[in-house]
């Protein structure tokens, strides 16, 4: 479970115009996501909610529609929860640069549908075996340099690799590792250092899952 959040300032919810001093509070807003619009003299939390791999809501998705267009990096963006991701992020006005490791047709599907329904945005896939040394930098920079800027890397590529403790491999266990771990962490050193140069205030989201926590069967090494 990761609960990603940033402090904004809102007005009560609609429906409450009765009780104007009342503060929209985050399981309200976590409910109503669409309902709480920003103003002035209250305050409260919205952001972004994400349930193993499976669920992502944007409180601000009317207002960022009205706002200057943002950049966003999705890695493994071609299917999937990051697809899921991919259009969401579409919807709430962003430009997006994702990676995909394999399945070109998949990639050029998204591209095709994101380019058809948003004329105005920008929209592109990288090909990029990220568990590979120097890959998820060259990607970062690529990526950067498409779009132009950066306010939102989410770190979701990932694969499961069924094996049995008993017959684990230090090929695969070592892949797991390069992908699942190391990768998301020099992504998150580049945009760190990317952002924090620019004075850019942006975010960095790691999408995780249960079995981090909680392991089972043939999944046990992922």
């Amino acid at each position: 479970l990761l609960y990603y959040f940033r402090m904004r300032r809102h007005d009560d919810r609609r429906g409450n115009s009765g009780n104007p001093g009342r503060r929209c509070d985050l399981y309200s807003c976590r409910r109503n996501a669409f309902d709480c619009k920003p103003g002035k003299g209250f305050s409260g939390v919205s952001g972004v909610f994400i349930t193993d791999r499976t669920m992502i809501k944007h409180a601000d998705r009317k207002e960022n529609k009205s706002m200057q267009r943002k950049k966003a990096i999705v890695t493994g963006g071609s299917s999937g929860i990051g697809r899921g991701i991919v259009y969401s992020l579409a919807e709430d006005g962003y430009d997006i640069v994702f990676s995909y490791r394999s399945k070109k047709e998949n990639a050029y599907r998204v591209l095709e549908e994101l380019r058809t329904k948003y004329p105005g945005g920008s929209f592109e896939g990288i090909e990029a075996e990220l568990s590979e040394d120097g890959a998820g930098t060259a990607f970062f920079r690529q990526a950067v340099e498409k779009l132009g800027g950066l306010d939102l890397l989410v770190n979701n590529a990932g694969v499961t690799i069924l094996e049995s403790i008993f017959d684990l491999t230090e090929k695969n266990m070592d892949y797991l590792y390069r992908l699942l771990f190391r990768n998301y962490v020099i992504l998150m050193r580049e945009a760190a250092a990317y952002m924090a140069a620019g004075g850019i205030k942006g975010s960095i989201i790691n999408i995780s899952s249960v079995r981090g926590t909680a392991s089972a069967g043939r999944t046990r090494p992922f």
